[in-house]
């Protein structure tokens, strides 16, 4: 039996078509556009967790940058949320993922993405939360996301969500299976 795989994230998730990209997993993808990361427990729903999912991917943030939350509080909104899955489905794992960088969009600046990414891995690492960096596949050799990777500076192309996809299944196959 496939292990079950969950994504709650904002429309970069949304986006990310895992039935595409992904057919060889049993993955359900609960991105909502426009979603900032206090908004999370509003929209969570029984239907998240009825499988009893073996992991549970978090990526969400880029919309708090936008609306001035500072990163203290997104931080702590992700351990919320973060915690309340737990409570959910205790034998869940838990995976991070960093704020995608940007072409240095106001409000998004990458130096502050790049600065909060360092602290959610130190979140990750504190909590017991596995860390699933995807920053350094997508930013070109000036910290920005790589023009091929996104058409308004912010949202992913198709051939970003490609290089996530064969990212996860490098992650899925070396990081997580070899925990189990």
């Amino acid at each position: 039996m496939k292990e079950k795989i969950i994504f709650i994230g904002d429309s970069i998730t949304e986006g990310f078509s895992v039935e595409k990209h992904l057919s060889e997993f049993d993955i359900s993808n609960f991105g909502i556009s426009g979603l900032a990361s206090y908004e999370v427990l509003n929209y969570a729903s029984d239907v998240w967790f009825k499988e009893n999912p073996d992991y549970i991917f978090i990526c969400i943030g880029t919309n708090d940058f936008a609306r001035n939350v500072s990163d203290e509080e997104v931080l702590q909104n992700i351990k919320i949320i973060s915690n309340y899955c737990i409570k959910k489905t205790p034998s869940s794992k838990i995976i991070l993922i960093p704020v995608f960088p940007t072409k240095n969009n106001q409000p998004r600046p990458n130096s502050r993405i790049v600065k909060f990414n360092y602290k959610l891995k130190k979140l990750a690492g504190e909590n017991n939360f596995n860390f699933f960096n995807l920053h350094p596949h997508f930013t070109d050799e000036a910290g920005q996301l790589r023009s091929e990777f996104t058409d308004d500076g912010l949202h992913l192309t198709e051939a970003a969500y490609k290089k996530w996809a064969e990212e996860f299944k490098k992650y899925y196959l070396e990081e997580l299976k070899n925990e189990d």
